[in-house]
């Protein structure tokens, strides 16, 4: 047998084998589909987390329209401790990292347009943000912004949050309504 012989039946053994196949597959479409699984969980986890924020927004919201934050008896503060008690993903730092804005607007064509102030933890708090919950029948804007962290920060939805100087994200949940005649 010649030598050319020798190669050609040594290349057609290796078209024929197909051992280690199933590795190169998974080696080319394993980090692909992994990829896309965590970037499907973060945006899941990233939207629940969202809700939670609008829902607590939307509760706090009732002590604000019935007049308990006009008369004095529900301070910032207790707004703060009561949106941080209704988002369960928000651990012990979670007034560090929150940031409500209250505003009385004349109209509903007058809600603020301007992007929502969050509390960068390495960076002095911006007293310029409103808290005026309002009088009887006055029209408010609530606005909360929560600065937290994501589980893929380089993966989908982490590439387009806005990030802070801490490297955390800030997710917002804002909501209107007209305080009742108290």
């Amino acid at each position: 047998m010649t030598i050319i012989k020798k190669l050609f039946c040594a290349s057609q053994k290796l078209r024929t084998d197909d051992k280690g196949v199933t590795a190169l597959e998974f080696a080319i479409l394993g980090p692909v589909y992994f990829a896309m699984l965590l970037g499907i969980l973060e945006i899941g986890y990233t939207f629940l987390k969202v809700n939670m924020l609008n829902n607590a927004v939307a509760i706090v919201s009732k002590e604000i329209y019935t007049g308990a934050a006009s008369n004095g008896t529900v301070s910032y503060e207790d707004i703060e401790n009561s949106i941080c008690e209704n988002i369960y993903f928000s651990g012990s730092d979670c007034t560090s990292n929150l940031q409500i804005e209250v505003t009385e607007v004349t109209s509903l064509q007058a809600l603020p347009t301007t992007g929502a102030e969050c509390a960068d933890t390495n960076v002095a708090l911006n007293p310029s943000v409103d808290y005026n919950p309002g009088s009887a029948k006055s029209i408010i804007f609530l606005r909360a912004c929560y600065l937290t962290d994501i589980l893929t920060p380089g993966l989908a939805l982490g590439l387009h949050l806005n990030k802070t100087n801490d490297n955390k994200y800030a997710i917002i949940g804002s909501t209107a309504f007209v305080n009742e005649p108290f």
